[in-house]
C-alpha cells in the first residue's frame, strides 16, 4: 500500500494514506474530537512548535544512537554516538522541563504533539535500556529513573483510549 514499502499505512475505504502526520491529519478532518491540531491558532501553532522542535532538534541525534545500536557498527561510532546522545539529552531535558509543569507537551490535553514525540522518546529508551548498551552509559537505561516527568507523561499517553490496539507487537517484546 505504501510505494516505499514502509508503514505507517492508513486505508479507510478508497484512501490510502502513509506518512504519519498525514494520517494524522486525516483522521482529525474525519474526526474532530479529540482536536489533535488544536482549537485555535495559538494551540495549534504551539502543537505544531513542537513536532517541528522534535523534528529538526531530537530525531536526528535520536537516530544517531539508535541506528549503529539497532543495525551495527556501534564500535565504531562511539565518538558519534556519545555526541548524539549529548545533543539528544538536551532536547529530552528541555522536553521534561516543559513536562514537569504541564500534564502535555502543547496545552492541556494530548495532541498531535505527544504522538509525535512519544516513540521517538520510547525508541530511544528501549535501545539505552538494552543490556548490552547499558556498560557504555549513554544515560538512557534508567530512563524514567532519570526523567521522573517524562515517564509519568508516558504513563498518562498509556492511558488514553486504544492505545493498546495501536502500541507496536515488537514494542511489546521490547518493553
Amino acid at each position: 500500500m505504501n510505494p516505499r514499502g514502509k508503514v505507517p499505512v492508513m486505508k479507510d475505504g478508497d484512501v490510502t494514506l502513509y506518512e504519519t502526520i498525514a494520517i494524522m491529519q486525516y483522521l482529525e478532518k474525519k474526526h474532530p474530537e479529540p482536536a489533535l491540531f488544536g482549537r485555535t491558532p495559538a494551540e495549534s501553532g504551539q502543537i505544531w512548535r513542537q513536532i517541528s522542535e522534535c523534528t529538526y532538534y531530537l530525531e536526528q541525534p535520536v537516530f544517531g544512537v539508535v541506528v549503529p545500536i539497532l543495525f551495527g557498527g556501534l564500535d565504531q561510532k562511539m565518538a558519534e554516538v556519545r555526541a548524539s546522545a549529548d545533543a539528544a539529552k538536551v532536547e529530552i531535558d528541555r522536553i521534561s522541563k516543559i513536562l514537569s509543569s504541564q500534564d502535555w507537551l502543547a496545552g492541556s490535553a494530548p495532541s498531535a504533539a505527544d504522538c509525535w514525540v512519544y516513540p521517538v522518546l520510547g525508541l530511544l529508551a528501549r535501545c539505552g535500556g538494552r543490556d548490552d548498551v547499558k556498560p557504555l552509559n549513554l544515560g538512557f537505561d534508567e530512563f524514567g529513573r532519570r526523567y521522573p516527568a517524562l515517564k509519568q507523561w508516558k504513563e498518562r499517553i498509556e492511558k488514553q483510549t486504544g492505545y493498546d490496539r495501536a502500541f507496536p507487537p515488537h514494542w511489546k517484546q521490547a518493553a
